[in-house]
């Protein structure tokens, strides 16, 4: 199945692209969210098709950037396994470009991330992308990870890095399921 630029936006969902645009005006300056033409991008070309399930889903993302306490490191190391798990390019695309801007991830880290290996320098992520991986390897993780997830991060925090982890997964699966746009100039890499 393929979403593209050109499928039409059912009834309602204009509106809906336009929240979306006006949600991630913050991400658009380091990734593209939308073309030149207003068309969306990624997994939020699929939202509109279905606008009330999609806002809210949209709506949950603006939750998690506006309201998580999590350290933006750890959220930005979770949603990057996430993406790297699921092959998720567009995830990875946009997520590796915040990471840059913001100075939270080496390249080194990032490469860590893309291969599903252990090693990154802010302790808390290292753990949350440990946790991350054995969550999408569909095994509960192992009691030794909980004890030393729980050192460092509090209950919330536990249960945001988990939320993050359903949410960018939601995402990667319509990316999956729809071969979502990518931005003409973007550079995947390997997610």
């Amino acid at each position: 199945m393929k979403i593209s630029a050109g499928t039409p936006i059912p009834t309602g969902g204009s509106e809906l692209v336009a929240a979306i645009q006006d949600a991630r005006r913050g991400l658009s300056a380091v990734a593209v969210v939308a073309d030149e033409a207003g068309n969306l991008m990624g997994p939020f070309s699929c939202l509109p098709h279905s606008p009330e399930i999609g806002d809210a889903l949209q709506r949950v993302g603006t939750a998690i950037r506006t309201g998580s306490t999590l350290d933006r490191t750890v959220t930005e190391a979770v949603i990057l396994t996430v993406a790297q798990h699921w092959q998720a390019d567009y995830e990875w695309y946009a997520h590796t470009a915040v990471a840059r801007m913001e100075g939270l991830l080496t390249e080194a880290e990032l490469e860590l991330i893309r291969t599903g290996q252990a090693g990154l320098a802010h302790g808390a992520a290292d753990l949350a992308a440990a946790f991350t991986r054995e969550l999408l390897a569909g095994r509960p993780p192992s009691r030794e990870l909980e004890t030393r997830l729980m050192d460092v991060l509090s209950t919330r925090e536990a249960v945001e890095v988990v939320m993050v982890a359903g949410y960018y997964s939601a995402l990667a699966l319509l990316i999956r399921a729809f071969e979502t746009p990518m931005p003409g100039s973007a550079d995947a890499g390997s997610a």
